[in-house]
């Protein structure tokens, strides 16, 4: 596996998971703009969802490898 692309998808789901939470937030707090930061935020989540079943994927892999070994 390419433990450098790991890595990077690791760091870029807590990029997401931050970015959802800093739009819920505004989201909360600016009514003028409630649905853009909405929006926003659902998109970060949905990219945190995909991003942690393929995390998820490489986990079990990693540990079906390690067991066989």
């Amino acid at each position: 596996m390419d433990v450098g692309a790991i890595i990077e998808l690791r760091a870029r789901c807590l990029e997401s998971v931050n970015a959802a939470e800093k739009y819920r937030a505004l989201a909360s707090s600016t009514p003028a703009l409630r649905e853009f930061y909405h929006a926003l935020a659902v998109t970060y989540e949905r990219s945190v969802r995909e991003m942690q079943f393929m995390l998820d994927t490489v986990d079990r892999v990693t540990a079906i490898d390690e067991a066989a070994a």
